[in-house]
């Protein structure tokens, strides 16, 4: 059997050979002699079986992929390829039966062939892969304010694609660090939110998205400054600006890994003082943060 899959790089072309050939020894159908083509385009398959000797299209099936969760594409398109070489082998029995001359050529078919995917049934029509939802949860690592200070800790991730190539990202983080300073060290605690709308594009396990949206946080410095001084807690909330970044591999339909980059700008700065006024630490200005962890794709 020849499969040629390359016009649908979002396969797994592997996989597909092998679910051909199980479903064809299942059927008790040959496949030395056939000749599949598969070509993607518009969230469709188009396949086809061709004649090897002539290399003209006997039969094709289109298959909508619009609705079906990428870990079922291959099965579909899979039988739908073996309809088409059940159909063949059926069309040959009856021309022998007959016992047509051999000159007269068989007669091409074009046909839709209507299947419906078990595992795309209950799913709903938008997003990404079938309903289009995305859990993830990754450590960060954040660096902002004046003097600059590393924030550890860790994230909460939501996706959903929205439109075709869309997203809204949805996060919900908690981070602790610590500025030395010659008169204090000041302790910060910081949970945050953001919501962003980003672009996204893949390239079969791979998915790459750009977005812009807003974070907001309550930031509480906490100094602890030696005697005969004392520090104080301040508690604040800040808002900013962001663009974040997402690169994102789907080791199975299931289960991924998910590396974030963001960089942003506080739009209301926080500062902590001294009893003279002057600036012991603040929130303010680019921060940019990294984050390393897992995804759960449904």
């Amino acid at each position: 059997m020849t499969l040629d899959s390359s016009g649908c790089s979002e396969l797994n072309a592997e996989a597909l050979r092998e679910l051909v050939r199980l479903e064809l020894d299942t059927l008790g159908l040959s496949s030395e002699s056939a000749t599949l083509f598969v070509v993607c385009q518009a969230q469709q398959a188009e396949v086809s079986l061709r004649d090897p000797q002539r290399g003209k299209v006997t039969s094709s099936a289109t298959v909508d992929l619009a609705s079906t969760e990428r870990g079922a594409r291959e099965r579909l398109i899979a039988l739908s390829a073996t309809e088409l070489i059940a159909q063949a082998e059926r069309s040959r029995g009856e021309a022998t039966s007959k016992a047509p001359t051999p000159k007269t050529p068989a007669p091409k078919v074009q046909e839709t062939v209507p299947i419906r995917s078990q595992a795309g049934a209950g799913t709903s029509q938008r997003g990404r892969n079938a309903n289009g939802v995305e859990l993830s949860a990754t450590a960060t690592v954040t660096r902002m304010g004046h003097p600059g200070t590393i924030l550890g800790g860790g994230t909460l991730g939501f996706g959903m694609t929205v439109l075709r190539d869309s997203a809204l990202w949805l996060d919900l983080r908690l981070e602790r660090g610590t500025t030395h300073t010659t008169l204090a060290n000041v302790a910060w605690t910081m949970p945050t939110s953001s919501a962003a709308l980003a672009i996204e594009r893949r390239w079969d396990s791979w998915r790459l998205g750009l977005g812009a949206g807003l974070r907001v946080a309550r930031l509480s410095f906490r100094a602890d400054a030696p005697a005969p001084d004392s520090g104080r807690r301040l508690t604040r909330v800040w808002a900013g600006a962001m663009l974040p970044a997402q690169l994102g591999f789907a080791l199975s339909p299931r289960v991924g890994l998910l590396a974030s980059f963001e960089a942003g700008y506080v739009l209301s700065k926080i500062r902590g003082t001294v009893d003279d006024g002057s600036t012991l630490v603040e929130a303010s200005g680019i921060w940019g943060s990294l984050g390393l962890g897992a995804t759960a794709i449904f």
